[in-house]
């Protein structure tokens, strides 16, 4: 066998698990350093209709440390800030974010599949009971 041969197989056995459905074939980025930054909501999906009041001046930060912070308005007239807690699912086809209500004290935590993880590109979405819900986020410059 060649090393051609043996080197494309390699890269097939590697890569082919670890792409989502509509995500890049190869990247030189971790999973981890896609993830991680700020993002704008550039849609959000209700059953696969647009919401677009919804997407407006919302702002998602994922920090290195597992740290997650929501802000639904620009940071001086924030209409809501939801803070938590993120990770990857075991097999990094979810991401699992959990929120901290502050009212309750209570934690709770929502399952995302990953549709798309691109550098500039983050695609989401859950569905509860007979709800689903699509967030497609913009990487903030």
């Amino acid at each position: 066998m060649s090393v051609k041969t043996i080197l494309s197989l390699f890269l097939i056995i590697v890569l082919l698990p670890a792409c989502y459905e509509d995500g890049p074939l190869i990247s030189f980025r971790s999973k981890d350093k896609r993830v991680c930054g700020d993002w704008q909501t550039s849609a959000i999906f209700i059953n696969g209709e647009e919401h677009e009041s919804e997407a407006e001046q919302r702002i998602i930060r994922f920090l290195d440390d597992g740290s997650y912070l929501d802000v639904k308005g620009d940071s001086s007239t924030a209409l809501y800030t939801n803070t938590g807690s993120w990770q990857f699912s075991e097999d990094k086809k979810q991401l699992l974010i959990t929120i901290h209500d502050d009212f309750t004290g209570l934690d709770h935590t929502i399952a995302w599949d990953i549709l798309r993880l691109a550098y500039k590109e983050l695609r989401l979405s859950n569905t509860s009971g007979s709800v689903t819900t699509g967030w497609w986020l913009e990487r903030k410059e």
